[in-house]
């Protein structure tokens, strides 16, 4: 019996020790494993390429190995500071803005989860991307975003259509239709189609519709065409390239006598761009190079005669884009060399004439359309860079690039820029256009 009862009284020791010890094991192993999670904070700032406002908000995503998100973050505003917690490993970063309504986000991403655009017609704002990978180690670290569209914009200008047209559309194929959160272009079978709308001009127009970019080597351009009794007819044109992500892509028709479309189609971006003349069309005739508007073709004899007058002192032949008789040179043909004012004026379209009559003088005048159209091709991108910088290391105005340039579309107001993307449209009465005065100069 005693020893009976001395067994039982090293049992309870044992167990009353054991549950004593157990808690400082279990305390052990919890602080093990919480220094094993400890986040460590990843700090991010975001830029766009060319300082481009970024819009808001902003969706961060930090994707693991295993393709899942292990934190993601929504920014508000500019003000707001951008940190992930993080734990120790590696990391692909995204970063997303510009994402309106028509773009569909997936709630809890993987990495291979995909961004859809929601309709055919493209989207209205323009989505940005940035993407990183990452490590994180013992400390915190940093992170520097750059970000850049990943989409394209397409713009169309359709000329001289029937007035029987009651709609016409341009559709784009193939193009992709989503994007994954790894920042792969996807679903690349399908196409958009681009609703035009018809401005006082007789233009069918449609202007930066935003889209992901082209899947094949080779864009299959449609533009379909109903008039009002419900007939359609389409007309068909490959070109040899596609939209880019990041790069304008801009399409611009003449409608000529009920089944050819010529003109032009233009690539554009950072890059100078890439021009495509084509017809399409049973019956086509091919439209020349450099082609003018047919009234300023009538307009331009008249009004160059008068130019053709002034004679320059120097019979050298000039440089494009240099600094000749106290003016830039625009264009030179034969003995004929078209100048551009260095001086430049603003002012409202309804005070042109009255500036006109004091500045218009020794045959510099307004310019006429396919005087701006050649202006506009000439002083573009890297060319009107090279154009600025000469005119500042002489102490003359720049060209501004983000503003419009009054000229002569036969008797009426217009407007133009120094951009690719340039629309060449009738002035307004409430912005202050710039002004820059040409003239034609005969070599002797």
């Amino acid at each position: 019996m005693k020893k009976a009862n001395n067994l039982l009284f090293r049992g309870a020791w044992f167990i009353a020790t054991l549950l004593l010890l157990l808690p400082s094991c279990q305390k052990g192993f919890e602080e093990e494993e919480e220094s094993l999670a400890v986040s460590k904070s990843l700090k991010i700032e975001t830029r766009s390429a060319d300082k481009t406002p970024i819009s808001y908000p902003l969706y961060l995503y930090a994707f693991n190995e295993e393709g899942n998100c292990a934190a993601q973050q929504t920014i508000e505003s500019e003000s707001q500071s951008i940190s992930l917690e993080l734990t120790s490993g590696k990391f692909h970063i995204l970063a997303i803005s510009g994402c309106s309504e028509e773009y569909a986000l997936p709630d809890k991403p993987k990495i291979t989860d995909k961004i859809h655009i929601e309709n055919f017609q493209g989207a209205k704002s323009p989505m940005m991307i940035g993407k990183a990978d990452v490590t994180i180690g013992e400390k915190n670290a940093s992170l520097n975003i750059t970000l850049s569209y990943a989409v394209t914009a397409i713009s169309a200008n359709l000329k001289g259509l029937p007035s029987d047209i009651a709609s016409v559309s341009l559709i784009l194929s193939p193009v992709y239709s989503s994007m994954n959160m790894s920042g792969e272009y996807k679903d690349g079978d399908t196409q958009i189609v681009i609703p035009c709308s018809l401005d006082t001009e007789n233009i069918w127009s449609a202007y930066n519709v935003y889209a992901f970019p082209g899947s094949a080597n080779k864009t299959v351009l449609s533009i379909l065409t109903t008039k009002k009794d419900g007939t359609e007819v389409t007309y068909a044109y490959t070109y040899d390239g596609q939209p880019q992500a990041n790069r304008a892509f801009n399409v611009n028709g003449n409608y000529n006598g009920g089944i050819t479309v010529g003109g032009e189609l233009v690539v554009k971006g950072w890059e100078e761009p890439i021009d495509v003349n084509f017809d399409f069309g049973a019956g086509s005739v091919k439209q020349p190079d450099n082609e003018t508007d047919s009234d300023d073709s009538e307009n331009n004899e008249g009004e160059n005669e008068d130019e053709d007058n002034d004679k320059g002192e120097n019979t050298d032949i000039p440089e494009v884009g240099s600094i000749w008789n106290d003016a830039i040179v625009v264009n030179v043909e034969d003995n004929n060399v078209l100048v551009m004012s260095l001086e430049e004026w603003a002012c409202y379209a309804d005070d042109l004439n009255a500036l006109m009559g004091e500045i218009g003088v020794d045959g510099w005048d307004l310019p006429i359309t396919s005087e701006a159209k050649l202006l506009n091709q000439t002083f573009q991108g890297n060319n009107l860079s090279m154009l600025n910088d000469l005119l500042w290391d002489n102490n003359y105005d720049q060209i501004d690039e983000t503003r419009r340039y009054f000229y002569n579309h036969n008797g009426y107001i217009y407007a133009f820029g120094f951009k690719s993307s340039s629309q060449f449209r009738e002035a307004g009465l409430k912005t202050k256009y710039r002004l820059r005065l040409v003239k034609t100069i005969k070599l002797s």
